[in-house]
Order: C-alpha cells, then structure tokens, then sequence
C-alpha cells in the first residue's frame, strides 16, 4: 500500500477531512521526502478542541513515515451521529 494510501486509510478511519501532499524532495518517495497533512477547517477546529490544543496549526509535517503514522493514528476520532 502506497505512503499516500496508508494517510487516507488512517484519516478515514478517524472520519477527519485533510489534504496530503509530498514535496517531492528525496530520493525515495517513501523514505526521505516531507508529507504534509493539512485538515479542513472543521477537522482543524475538532482537533484542537478534543486534545485541548488551542496552538494546533491544523497541519501535521513528518519525514519519517511510521513517526507520521503513529501521530496520525494517535488523532481523535470523530464520533459517528446517534
């Protein structure tokens, strides 16, 4: 499963909404470039409101690919309506 894939899969799970982008630098795709992960609005605000984290920039950046997965997977979910 691509790097991409694995980002899409995490973020669906936790129902949050981003755009992911790679910045193309490095000699691997998926092992030395920059992935930004960068939520809608409503995903931002549900982030920082649920770990209490007013200073959250609504973006996440990481290098090192399973570091960025375990920071996304530690993501809140968004709890589906009753």
């Amino acid at each position: 499963m691509s790097t991409r894939r694995k980002i899409n899969k995490i973020l669906k799970e936790k129902g949050l909404t981003a755009n992911v982008e790679y910045d193309g630098s490095g000699a691997g795709r998926d092992e030395y470039g920059w992935w930004t992960v960068t939520f809608e609005p409503a995903s931002a605000d549900f982030i920082r409101l649920k770990l209490n984290e007013p200073e959250f920039t609504g973006s996440i950046e990481f290098c090192e690919l399973e570091d960025g997965f375990e920071q996304l997977s530690e993501l809140p979910a968004v709890e589906a309506a009753q």
